[in-house]
């Protein structure tokens, strides 16, 4: 995040500084948690949720824009995503999901063996139906490594299924994985397998 959006978050009390970490604030976090659990449990879709749910949780933290200018808040709103992420990291270690890679990135380990096991199949054939029984996979192993491991963050095990359901990315890091991941292929293999 830009210099200029941490110092607005934090001036709002929506970060805080873990080391070189920029991380939400314990107050923001429980509330990110909070509006995750809402939405997964009254939804039934989990495939685009999570700007949804970035957005609500805001919307509720107690902040002003008042004297605030453009060039502050911007950079705050566009790396908001990926400081939420950050948060959630060391509770996914401390979970047993896995661990971090470069400071930035996470690498699940710990779950995909439990997840392998786990043989559901979905009975709709549409895409939201399958993103919703992946999530289901993910969200049913992680509550089994929170009571196993950390049974303190099982408030939390809504929010860390939809960090692993994205890949530990934004957004606007998934569109541009995809973009690269499409350009890796010719037109023709892509229409044959259905990408597009």
């Amino acid at each position: 995040m830009h210099p200029s959006g941490i110092k607005f978050g934090l001036s709002q009390g929506l970060l805080n500084l873990n080391g070189d970490d920029v991380v939400v604030s314990d107050p923001f976090r429980e509330r990110v948690s909070e509006i995750a659990r809402r939405w997964v449990r009254r939804r039934k879709r989990v495939l685009c949720i999570w700007d949804f749910v970035v957005a609500e949780a805001l919307q509720d933290m107690p902040y002003s824009l008042d004297g605030a200018r453009k060039r502050d808040y911007m950079p705050f709103y566009m790396g908001l995503d990926r400081a939420v992420l950050q948060s959630m990291m060391p509770i996914a270690e401390e979970v047993g999901m896995g661990h971090r890679w470069l400071k930035r990135h996470f690498v699940s380990e710990g779950m995909w063996e439990r997840l392998k096991k786990d043989t559901r199949r979905c009975p709709s054939s549409g895409i939201n139906g399958i993103w919703r029984m992946q999530f289901r996979k993910i969200y049913t192993v992680i509550i089994g490594l929170c009571k196993e491991n950390a049974p303190l963050h099982l408030r939390h095990a809504e929010l860390l299924a939809l960090c692993e359901l994205n890949r530990w990315m934004t957004p606007r890091e998934l569109k541009r994985m995809d973009e690269f991941s499409k350009q890796l292929f010719s037109e023709e293999f892509r229409k044959r397998i259905g990408w597009d």
